[in-house]
């Protein structure tokens, strides 16, 4: 109230004069809010309209890059030697990957994950020692250590599992009996 008398305070000998003052703020506050609620409401429709040609674009490339990948993937080629002199049959490029893929995983490596041979039979198919790799087991470290932790977590994990089957088996015998006891007491 004390910003109303300091503002109002010189033109209190004209009423006329406070009211058209009043007007003129309330006209000046008005055009302010409507500022910004028109910036707030043009944000929103922007952001809105922004999203959805976002989305329509992106799944629009999708789709083309989809359809260009499955052309190509699918495509008929003719394997060749470096000088271009044909190697086998046509075949598509995913059949040709698929084929290399698994044949890299197939080939004998040796507990560094290097292609080639030994002498001392230390070889491996690439995907074992893939897996090897992912699951933190060297040549020295697959002990008996390893291995009873292993039989230790499989053996818990097999509890468990037993446990939740008992769980539900048990529910079922009770819901069984209490229905037989409900039907032979009516």
């Amino acid at each position: 109230m004390d910003d109303w008398d300091d503002t109002y305070e010189e033109a209190d000998c004209r009423p006329g004069e406070v009211v058209a003052r009043v007007e003129a703020d309330v006209v000046v506050d008005m055009d302010h809010m409507r500022k910004q609620i028109q910036n707030q409401v043009a944000k929103r429709i922007y952001d809105d309209i922004n999203k959805e040609v976002t989305d329509t674009i992106r799944q629009g490339l999708q789709d083309m890059v989809n359809k260009q990948l499955f052309d190509v993937f699918n495509r008929s080629v003719t394997p060749t030697d470096k000088w271009g002199n044909k190697q086998g049959e046509p075949t598509t490029v995913s059949e040709m990957l698929q084929r290399d893929a698994e044949m890299w995983l197939t080939d004998m490596v040796d507990y560094n994950g290097r292609k080639g041979s030994s002498s001392y039979g230390g070889m491996q198919p690439r995907i074992h020692w893939l897996l090897r790799e992912a699951l933190g087991v060297t040549k020295n470290s697959y002990d008996s250590d390893k291995k009873t932790e292993l039989r230790v977590m499989v053996v818990a994990a097999i509890r468990e599992q037993l446990g939740d089957i008992k769980a539900v088996v048990d529910q079922e015998v009770k819901e069984t009996i209490a229905e037989k006891f409900k039907s032979a007491l009516k």
